[in-house]
């Protein structure tokens, strides 16, 4: 029960809160003869301690998390437990060889949770901030495009993973100078992230920040201070 509420608030946007109710479970959970458990509580610290800047803390979580998952059957642990130490180890981390090998042990698990969509697609986006972060936008944007096609058919056009994608096609449209089409895509990110979770959740300022930066660059100056602008009272507000 503690476990759904901390994961409850996380995607809410309320890190502190989360990880201070999460801690406190982890701890009990490693005095009970029950590894499953272990496993759970773990792949939800380890991802909040990324949340919150961690990484090396949580990408040492994540492996304990992970190994649990494993010894005790728990595939959909296991999977979930690569995945997010994919993003953590290789994206977070800047150890890409060690990132990508994370994803290749994510990609062997998928097959025993029947390619979950929601984990097919956090698995190639993540793999696609790790393409990124090398400058291999080609096989980013391929990452990204199979991810968002699993995401919309399997999840429906406005879950956050589909927002998450949209946000991340954009960054690599910006980087490759197709400014009018990233702009498209961080728009229809803002759209989802605002419908599902209104403006004070605290990526809703990442991507706002973003946003402001692409319209600074296509010389847009006054949306770009709009866009600054919103950042900066959601931080009074939300941070």
């Amino acid at each position: 029960g503690e476990l759904d509420r901390a994961r409850s608030l996380r995607y809410a946007g309320h890190y502190d809160e989360a990880f201070a109710l999460v801690t406190d479970a982890d701890a009990r959970a490693r005095t009970l003869d029950h590894p499953p458990v272990w496993a759970e509580a773990g792949l939800l610290l380890g991802s909040l301690q990324a949340l919150r800047g961690a990484a090396s803390e949580a990408a040492v979580t994540l492996d304990r998390a992970f190994l649990a998952a494993l010894a005790s059957d728990y595939p959909y642990v296991a999977a979930w437990a690569a995945i997010a130490a994919t993003h953590v180890v290789g994206f977070l981390g800047h150890r890409g060889a060690e990132g990508r090998r994370w994803g290749e042990l994510a990609e062997s698990l998928l097959a025993r949770i029947d390619r979950e969509p929601r984990a097919v697609a956090a698995l190639y986006g993540n793999l696609g901030n790790l393409a990124v972060m090398e400058g291999a936008l080609g096989e980013a944007r391929t990452r990204f495009e199979a991810a968002l096609a699993v995401a919309e058919a399997g999840l429906g056009p406005e879950h956050m993973i589909v927002a998450n994608l949209n946000a991340n096609l954009a960054s690599v449209f910006r980087r490759t100078g197709e400014h009018a089409r990233a702009l498209v895509h961080y728009q229809r990110a803002r759209e989802i992230f605002s419908a599902r979770f209104g403006p004070s959740h605290p990526a809703f300022a990442t991507l706002t920040n973003n946003t402001g930066a692409l319209l600074q660059v296509m010389g847009d100056l006054e949306g770009a201070a709009r866009s600054y602008r919103e950042v900066l009272a959601q931080e009074r507000r939300a941070m």
